[in-house]
């Protein structure tokens, strides 16, 4: 059964997940700018205990795998087959959020340059990656936050000087970007 549809994106690149028209080239998956059309708009739908498939509305093929190293193990997609090679597991690793302060309804962003010390500020709608956050469970009972649109994660200075005003920084592998929820 249908469980949802959308688009999928990766975060290091911003490229749409698409996949080739063309027998010719395999009905290979790939990434692309933004199309504007369905073939980047994919159906999950749930077929058994934690198990989806992945289908692309343009073409109604699903996502699936070569088996072998001779075809790089590349993810493709094909016919709707009744078996495993079309069926995936989905382990989510963080959650996608848009963060608003309730009585301004201004959304949490931040700057995009060092001009601005990449400071956390709050806006009105962008309908910009600058305000979708992912909250990740990290060790413990700890979260991060990150910058969809930059890839970068919520922090705060550790001094009274800069007020201890919080900002996105690069991953720096330690407590400053993880956060506790109350």
């Amino acid at each position: 059964r249908s469980v949802g549809g959308g688009i999928l994106r990766q975060l290091g690149n911003r490229r749409f997940v698409d996949a080739h028209d063309s027998e010719a080239k395999d009905f290979a998956m790939v990434t692309r700018t933004a199309q504007g059309n369905d073939s980047q708009v994919w159906d999950l739908s749930l077929v058994g205990t934690d198990a989806f498939t992945l289908q692309q509305k343009s073409s109604g093929r699903l996502a699936d795998a070569h088996e072998d190293s001779a075809h790089d193990f590349g993810v493709v997609t094909r016919n709707a087959q009744d078996n495993d090679s079309q069926r995936w597991l989905i382990t989510p690793v963080g959650v996608l959020f848009r963060m608003y302060q309730k009585s301004a309804r201004r959304f949490m962003d931040a700057h995009l340059d060092d001009a601005h010390d990449y400071a956390v500020v709050s806006r009105d709608p962008q309908e910009s990656d600058t305000q979708h956050w992912i909250v990740t469970a990290d060790a413990g009972d700890s979260f991060t936050l990150r910058q969809l649109g930059s890839g970068r994660f919520l922090d705060a200075h550790e001094s009274s000087e800069q007020d201890y005003g919080a900002a996105t920084r690069p991953a720096q592998g330690n407590d400053s970007q993880r956060w506790l929820l109350e």
